[in-house]
């Protein structure tokens, strides 16, 4: 099977002719300027060839690998489709998603989580901390609001991992598994 490359950069993406820029170039210009590079391999076979010339090795499968907020757009696309196929609208509230949400988040819509206008906060500690969903859910749910949903953009990964927590409870699928469906 032909293996598939994809290699995306900020430096790439922000040249104004794109078209112009070989992918060489553009993982060359990530690299130096030490941006995130996403490279997928449709073989799996863990080495990906850029112009005959670099060769990347792939992390193991099985190892954690910090992609960034690149999961907010995929994360996006998923909560849309929920949306699509699931009977839901973008002005769906938490209250109507999930269980015991708070009085004060009850109202919050996934349109504002989309658009980080809901006032959850922007996270609830470590990233590397493992966290059930519900013990997640009890944290974020506890935590104040840092404005009234709908009236103030504040960028939130918590708001974004609640919506993960939508989708698989209203999919009754793990985020994942979710994805891959």
């Amino acid at each position: 099977m032909k293996a598939v490359t994809l290699a995306l950069s900020a430096a790439a993406l922000a040249t104004p002719c794109f078209a112009e820029v070989s992918s060489r170039d553009a993982l060359a210009a990530a690299l130096v300027g030490d941006r995130p590079v996403i490279v997928a391999s449709r073989n799996g076979a863990g080495e990906v060839d850029v112009e005959s010339t670099i060769d990347i090795a792939a992390q193991g499968a099985d190892e954690i690998v910090d992609i960034g907020s690149i999961t907010k757009t995929v994360t996006a696309i998923a909560t849309l489709h929920l949306v699509e196929n699931h009977g839901l609208t973008i002005d769906t509230t938490l209250g109507e998603l999930l269980p015991g949400v708070p009085q004060d988040k009850a109202e919050i819509t996934l349109h504002q989580l989309l658009a980080h206008t809901s006032g959850i906060v922007e996270s609830t500690g470590d990233d590397s901390e493992a966290l059930s969903r519900s013990d997640f859910l009890k944290r974020v749910f506890s935590a104040p609001l840092e404005s009234i949903p709908g009236t103030h953009h504040s960028y939130s990964n918590a708001g974004y991992s609640v919506l993960a927590a939508v989708i698989e409870i209203q999919s009754d699928l793990e985020y994942e598994d979710y994805l891959i469906e």
